[in-house]
């Protein structure tokens, strides 16, 4: 069970056992609905013989909630799929797409959404520390709105050496990381959801074999 609302599948389908299988802290997807999603979580727990949880801070939190449940949740991190994963640790950095080719070196990459996860104001002091370097985002753009952190990124965006290069299918991320000199993820360390995820760029990232920010 990837969601505690899927406590109602139970009585059809009669399974011989259940694992709840926790990706992200569900109360932040609807937080109107807090409470009830914490009793959900709290009877998907204790009704599963195991409880995953790809985010350390989630199996914390389970296990403080549920201490006499705490031998049956434990931490697994997300992994990289073995089509990312480098031959080795290369010391020079692949070619690269096509839109990053005459682009001054280094590249400095970021792949993911372009949203308020990101420390915005952090890749702006970047771009303007290192104007010799180019900063390249992978991703999409989420729609405008009248918060703080977008007036940042459309600021960050319109300076001449970061390139937003749009998104990439699923099959291209391994070779644009492989084309980074140094991979970024500039998340914002107080960002709720960052707190309680386990970001598969970061295992994209090492399985490319190149350094990471």
């Amino acid at each position: 069970m990837t969601y505690p609302h899927y406590l109602v599948l139970r009585g059809l389908l009669r399974p011989d056992f259940s694992i709840y299988y926790n990706v992200d802290d569900y109360t932040l997807y609807w937080p109107g609905q807090a409470d009830a999603i914490r009793a959900l979580e709290a009877e998907s727990v204790r009704s599963s013989i195991l409880t995953v949880c790809v985010a350390n801070r989630r199996a914390e939190e389970l296990r403080a909630r549920l201490p006499d449940l705490a031998d049956r949740i434990i931490h697994l991190p997300h992994g990289c799929p073995r089509t990312h994963l480098a031959e080795r640790a290369w010391n020079r950095p692949a070619a690269g797409p096509e839109s990053l080719h005459g682009r001054p070196r280094p590249w400095l990459g970021f792949i993911g959404s372009l949203e308020d996860r990101v420390d915005w104001s952090l890749l702006e002091r970047l771009a303007l520390a290192r104007p010799d370097a180019t900063i390249a985002l992978v991703g999409r753009i989420t729609p405008e709105v009248d918060e703080d952190w977008c007036r940042e990124r459309a600021r960050c965006l319109a300076l001449p050496n970061v390139k937003h290069l749009g998104w990439c299918a699923q099959d291209q991320v391994a070779a644009h990381y492989a084309s980074f000199d140094v991979c970024l993820i500039p998340y914002r360390v107080d960002h709720p959801f960052n707190l309680a995820c386990c970001p598969t760029k970061i295992l994209d990232a090492m399985g490319s074999g190149r350094p990471i920010v």
